[in-house]
C-alpha cells in the first residue's frame, strides 16, 4: 500500500477521528463510517430487477436526494451494494467509505447548508486543497512513510508539531515486509 499510494514510501497517512458525527451521522450520510467497509468480490453479483427491487431502487435514489425517511434495510443493502462493492484484487487496502447526501429536495439549500455537517465549499479553485465540506474531522494521527523527509526540514517539522497530534515515522522491519511506527518525538 505505502509503494502503491504512498510514492514509493515518501508520503504521510493521515488518521482522522472516525468517531466525528460528520462521518457517523444517519441525518447527513447515506453511508456512515460504521456501515462502509467495502465489499470486495471476484465476481459481479446479478442484480434481477423486480418490481420490488425497483421500488427499494427508487427509495434509495430518493433517499439519496433526502426525500423520505430512514430507509429499510433493503434500501441500506442496496446503497452499499452501489457505493461500495469493488474487485477483490483491491482487498488489501482494507478500505472504508463513507457516501454524503449532498442535496435534499425537501429543504431549501439555505436551510439545508446551514446545518454546518452539511455545508458545502464548492469554487472554481477547489482541486488545491480538495474541500468539499466547512467542517474539518479532527486528526488522530499522522504517519510518515519509511522514505519520507519531512522531518529533515524544519518548517514542515513545525507544521507537523502544530497540528498538535501524535507523528509516527515508519521504520521498514528488516526480519519481514512489516513496517514498524515509531512516534516521533515532538521537540
Amino acid at each position: 500500500m505505502w509503494a502503491h499510494y504512498g510514492h514509493e514510501h515518501t508520503g504521510i497517512v493521515v488518521g482522522y477521528d472516525v468517531s466525528d458525527a460528520f462521518l457517523t451521522s444517519q441525518e447527513h450520510n447515506l453511508i456512515p463510517v460504521d456501515s462502509g467497509d467495502v465489499i470486495y468480490t471476484h465476481t459481479k453479483s446479478p442484480f434481477k430487477m423486480t418490481p420490488e427491487t425497483m421500488e427499494a431502487l427508487l427509495r434509495t435514489y430518493q433517499w439519496s436526494l433526502g426525500i423520505g425517511e430512514t430507509p429499510a434495510y433493503e434500501q441500506q443493502a442496496i446503497a452499499r451494494r452501489l457505493f461500495l462493492t469493488k474487485h477483490a484484487s483491491w482487498v488489501y487496502e482494507e478500505e472504508v467509505r463513507v457516501v454524503k447526501i449532498t442535496f435534499s429536495y425537501s429543504e431549501e439549500v439555505a436551510v439545508f447548508q446551514a446545518d454546518l455537517l452539511r455545508m458545502l465549499e464548492v469554487d472554481d479553485t477547489l482541486p488545491n486543497g480538495l474541500h468539499l465540506y466547512s467542517h474539518q474531522v479532527p486528526i488522530r494521527e499522522i504517519y510518515l512513510g519509511a522514505r519520507n523527509t519531512s522531518l529533515d526540514d524544519p518548517a514542515k517539522r513545525q507544521k507537523l508539531k502544530a497540528v498538535g497530534c501524535p507523528v509516527h515515522k515508519l521504520q521498514v522491519d528488516d526480519t519481514s515486509w512489516q513496517l514498524t511506527a515509531e512516534e516521533v518525538h515532538r521537540s
